[in-house]
């Protein structure tokens, strides 16, 4: 459940869905988001979650690159997408090869 919510929150950055127009993408005509967003479809229900998940993951947490602002506030964070999505797939391999990463640090 937490991987697919990870998953989520980098696909709405990556559609431009945040917290904030979740809502208004539910309307949208692109397939591909009302199947994301679960207007359409049983993308949560192959999961083993409610249709709606993704909806509800962003209303509450917003999306991968908001994360990322609330929780590195700094001014000279990096700001790109490309950036905050590289470090999202670090975040999600690393601890796969923590034990690899942590024999090679010296």
């Amino acid at each position: 459940m937490v991987t697919w919510t990870v998953y989520a929150t980098i696909q709405a950055a990556e559609f431009g869905i945040t917290s904030e127009n979740v809502d208004d993408f539910l309307d949208s005509d692109d397939p591909a988001i009302r199947r994301f967003l679960g207007v359409e479809g049983d993308l949560g229900e192959s999961l083993g979650l409610d249709d709606n998940f993704v909806v509800d993951a962003i209303s509450s947490v917003g999306n991968w690159q908001e994360i990322y602002d609330r929780n590195f506030p700094f001014p000279d964070a990096p700001r790109s997408a490309e950036v905050s999505l590289a470090r999202a797939v670090c975040y999600i391999l690393l601890p796969s090869r923590k034990s690899d990463w942590a024999l090679k640090r010296d």
